[in-house]
């Protein structure tokens, strides 16, 4: 089912943090090359806490926070490209839901998951 998430956002599934793995990104890397008529999935977690929240880049134009799922604890890195503006929107322990692509960072060797954020609204 898609749903909406802000406007005009199609979320293809809503997910729990702790189900974002390797597998799940590697069921996803199968349907590139993404682009126009096939666009990388957006996936959405509700009811996560904002832990930290900083802007990034050298224009300060990007959004970096840090969330934490109220459901599993589990903690992710969250980057939202050109969406500064919604830095004051969202409070430190503010409970949020987000939606984003999944990407893998490689950086100096190590790897981890972090949320692309598309969109980001006020928990019910």
């Amino acid at each position: 089912m898609v749903e909406k998430l802000g406007k005009e956002l199609k979320i293809e599934t809503w997910v729990c943090f702790d189900q974002l793995r390797r597998k799940l990104w590697e069921d996803i890397q199968k349907l590139e090359p993404f682009g126009e008529g096939n666009r990388q999935p957006v996936l959405a977690t509700k009811r996560v806490v904002v832990t930290a929240k900083k802007v990034i880049g050298s224009g300060s134009q990007h959004l970096k926070l840090r969330l934490q799922e109220e459901k599993t604890g589990t903690v992710m890195e969250a980057v939202g490209f050109n969406l500064a503006a919604k830095l004051e929107s969202v409070e430190i322990d503010s409970v949020i839901d987000v939606a984003y692509a999944l990407m893998l960072n490689d950086w100096r060797g190590q790897q981890k998951f972090e949320l692309r954020i598309k969109d980001i609204r006020k928990s019910d």
